[in-house]
């Protein structure tokens, strides 16, 4: 995943009021080198809002050339 990047939350767990099935906008990856799992910040469509996601919490839907 790189900034730019479509993808749709795949599980119902990642924050209090479920993001399962929207569309977000990865802003930017946000770990070190030395993290087990990637982390990015991203723009969620529906809630106008920035959150913090772990890659496998999401897939890619549409990648930005």
């Amino acid at each position: 995943m790189e900034a730019g990047d479509l993808c749709k939350v795949k599980v119902s767990w990642t924050h209090s009021i479920t993001q399962l099935g929207d569309t977000i906008l990865i802003l930017k990856c946000i770990s070190s080198g030395r993290d087990i799992e990637q982390y990015y910040k991203g723009f969620n469509l529906r809630t106008r809002k920035i959150h913090h996601y772990k890659g496998s919490e999401l897939e890619v839907i549409s990648e930005y050339i």
